[in-house]
């Protein structure tokens, strides 16, 4: 490869000697040539060249001054200064602009002079880079090493929050970035059952199959312990959760042999969002909220910041035991209302309320007893109607507002509402009758067939509200369906009498619905009449 020279000076008679001389001692050279400071400074700051040779004086200019202003252009590239002037203070103005060499004009223009000097020159520029560039390298190799976890050949934290500081900035901003939290489950039996190699084969597993389940946009990392984080940028939170919900199906899978016995990993994560520009150390521990979450709840599961944040706000309404429970609710949805979407809203308030309105009917239908034990059925599937898709604030939008048919993790996620809901009914002070009509109003069983009979036992309002919530739900205009006709609704839901919902409540709801369809009012007479 031929050196590339730029020759400096703002005399043509002089440039041409230079160009003479170096092509007669080296005739493959490359040699760029700039007759004043401003061709001089284009050239360096849009070209590299292996050596400079340049005029002391250069037209009103100094040379060495012009050096200065090059500045970071000329970083490892050796110049040779050349003057006329041999006066002593040439050189060691020349010198001390810290350039590589000095060579009187007379002597570089004839001769090998000059050459000799400029191989010297880039030889040593070329050492010095060589040098630069290995330590780089023992420093990039160090700083790997020190950002690797040695045992699963991860990044470890260490290196996770160095890149998340240094390359935040670099994310498309029209995407969020998910944290997702993994904790392997009862790793401590583990260590101390089989010991802690066993201990770190898992470890290997678990972690082997994170690079492997992870996409080209993750970045996969030891957190420390028994924990991994991955992070990466996902369009919704139901994109990340759907990631780490098959992450935990696929470990679930994950069967090791330990000391000749077949050993079963299961694992706990936590699902955090946020703007790619906002992300930040402080991500980690909102996943990590969500991943104790998941253990407290039973671990081998997967929960979210959202689950986090809405059971810390019934919580916090619930301490407030003066307050009604409809206040209680009220100010818990009013508290939501800026992070709930318009589908999300509607359920938790109008839909939620007209299955409350129709499941206290249905009980005073169905109520054969005293004054006071029809009134505490009544208030207690009213509340649970009324909080019966609260959990659904913690289902995406995305998911409660979708036209179209839920996938299975969509309709898994959308069917975790009524656990959600019930936690957040208990957190905000609702009597056990109550949270259990919340968490059970989509999985009904088998159930005795009127208050009287079940007045005392946990859970009953969960038959009444299946129906109810089935009817409402069938009679209203949804994004995916138009409304059914009453009468329609009460045909499907008779399809499913005492296998989906409960014969007494079924009949209690078609009775109702015969007073309204025909405009006779004797189902609602007979309603109040019980009531």
């Amino acid at each position: 490869m031929k050196t590339r020279l730029l020759v400096v000076d703002d005399d043509l008679d002089h440039q041409t000697l230079l160009q003479l001389n170096l092509l007669g001692a080296e005739p493959e050279l490359d040699i760029t040539v700039a007759g004043s400071r401003e061709e001089f400074l284009d050239l360096v700051r849009n070209n590299e060249f292996d050596c400079i040779i340049l005029d002391f004086n250069l037209g009103r200019h100094k040379g060495v001054d012009v050096l200065t202003e090059a500045g970071a252009d000329l970083t490892g590239v050796p110049v040779i200064v050349v003057s006329s002037c041999q006066e002593q203070n040439v050189a060691i103005a020349s010198f001390r602009k810290g350039v590589s060499d000095f060579v009187p004009k007379e002597q570089a223009m004839t001769g090998t002079m000059l050459w000799k000097r400029i191989e010297q020159a880039v030889a040593a520029g070329q050492a010095v880079k060589d040098d630069k560039r290995q330590a780089k390298r023992r420093e990039e190799s160090l700083l790997r090493l020190s950002e690797t976890d040695a045992l699963t050949g991860l990044m470890n934290r260490r290196g996770m929050e160095r890149w998340v500081e240094q390359s935040r900035m670099r994310h498309d901003r029209r995407l969020e970035m998910s944290c997702v939290l993994v904790d392997i489950d009862n790793f401590k039996h583990i260590n101390d059952t089989y010991g802690h190699a066993a201990g770190d084969r898992v470890l290997r597993e678990v972690s082997a199959l994170l690079r492997q389940c992870a996409r080209d946009c993750d970045l996969p990392a030891r957190w420390g312990g028994e924990e991994f984080v991955l992070l990466g940028t996902s369009s919704n939170l139901f994109q990340a959760w759907s990631w780490a919900e098959r992450f935990r199906r696929t470990i679930e899978k994950l069967t090791i042999e330990l000391d000749g016995q077949p050993v079963r990993v299961t694992i706990s994560a936590g699902v955090a969002m946020v703007p790619t520009a906002e992300i930040h150390a402080d991500t980690m521990t909102l996943a990590d909220h969500a991943m104790y979450l998941a253990k407290a709840t039973g671990r081998n599961r997967v929960c979210t910041w959202e689950m986090v944040k809405y059971r810390r706000l019934a919580e916090a309404i619930g301490m407030d035991r003066a307050a009604s429970p409809d206040a209680r609710r009220t100010q818990f949805i009013e508290s939501a209302r800026a992070s709930l979407g318009p589908c999300q809203l509607e359920h938790l308030t109008s839909h939620c309320e007209s299955v409350s309105a129709l499941a206290c009917r249905t009980v005073r239908w169905l109520a054969g007893g005293g004054v006071a034990e029809q009134a505490r059925a009544a208030e207690q599937v009213r509340l649970a109607g009324l909080l019966h898709d609260i959990g659904k604030c913690a289902v995406p939008e995305e998911i409660v507002a979708k036209p179209g048919e839920l996938s299975a993790d969509e309709r898994w996620l959308m069917s975790a509402h009524a656990q959600e809901g019930a936690a957040i009914a208990e957190a905000l002070g609702m009597d056990e009758a109550v949270v259990a009509g919340v968490r059970d109003h989509h999985r009904w069983h088998a159930r005795p067939r009127n208050v009287d009979e079940i007045s005392d036992r946990h859970g009953w309002a969960a038959g009444v509200l299946a129906v109810a919530d089935a009817v409402v739900a069938m009679t209203t205009e949804r994004p995916y369906r138009a409304a059914m006709s009453m009468s329609d609704a009460i045909t499907e839901i008779r399809r499913f009498d005492g296998c989906q919902f409960e014969h007494a409540a079924v009949e209690a709801v078609a009775g109702i619905s015969v007073g309204v369809c025909e405009g006779s009012g004797e189902g609602i007479d007979r309603g109040r009449r019980a009531a």
